[in-house]
């Protein structure tokens, strides 16, 4: 996928192409297709390909384990961990961001 800019005309774009899921497998499968006809492989057929993508978001997500997205990763989470507490406190520094910039910058 080409680097696209956040800003500008083709911000819309940009959104649309980085937050709607459909959109994001979309351009991840032509990535991976591409990449398999530069390196003369058998074509991924994109049934296999959208399989693997619901299997892996079905682990990730829905699995009974408490945040199975770090597990896959290795990454050990203190059984005391909130991530609810997590939310608030960027909550509340993104206001107070917020705060500082329109009042005193702005």
């Amino acid at each position: 996928m080409g680097s696209m800019s956040q800003n500008g005309p083709n911000r819309s774009t940009y959104v649309r192409t980085h937050s709607d899921p459909i959109e994001v497998k979309s351009r991840l499968l032509e990535d991976i297709l591409d990449d398999r006809l530069n390196k003369g492989w058998q074509n991924l057929p994109s049934s296999i390909f959208y399989r693997a993508m619901k299997q892996t978001v079905m682990y990730l997500f829905i699995s009974k384990v408490k945040y199975t997205w770090f597990k896959a990763r290795g990454i050990e989470i203190p059984s005391d961990y909130s991530v609810y507490d997590e939310r608030n406190t960027l909550e509340r520094g993104f206001y107070c961001w917020n705060y500082i910039v329109t009042t005193c910058i702005g």
